[in-house]
């Protein structure tokens, strides 16, 4: 895929980056990612985030190696990476 053929796909994640809004955001990643080349998740509005979304970033990054795609976090406040660290993942997201 040449440099113009690249898709970026812009995801804003929800406020509650949580179970309860999971299985949206991952229908909505799993709707772009085929096509996608670079991934860029805004994650400006989260306040709350648990082990499930951790779990999501995780499998979205390996997935994202593994494909050659490019994924790229912006705006992600603190409390993605305390979460992340109380579960020993903070090195995998």
């Amino acid at each position: 895929m040449s440099k113009d053929d690249q898709k970026n796909v812009n995801l804003t994640l929800p406020k509650n980056f949580n179970i309860t809004m999971i299985e949206g955001v991952y229908q909505q990643i799993e709707s772009e990612l085929a096509q996608a080349s670079v991934i860029n998740l805004d994650g400006a509005a989260i306040e709350k985030v648990d082990s499930t979304a951790i779990q999501l970033l995780v499998s979205l990054k390996k997935y994202t190696a593994e494909h050659n795609q490019s994924l790229n976090y912006l705006k992600f406040p603190e409390v993605v990476s305390k979460t992340a660290k109380q579960l020993g993942l903070q090195q995998m997201i």
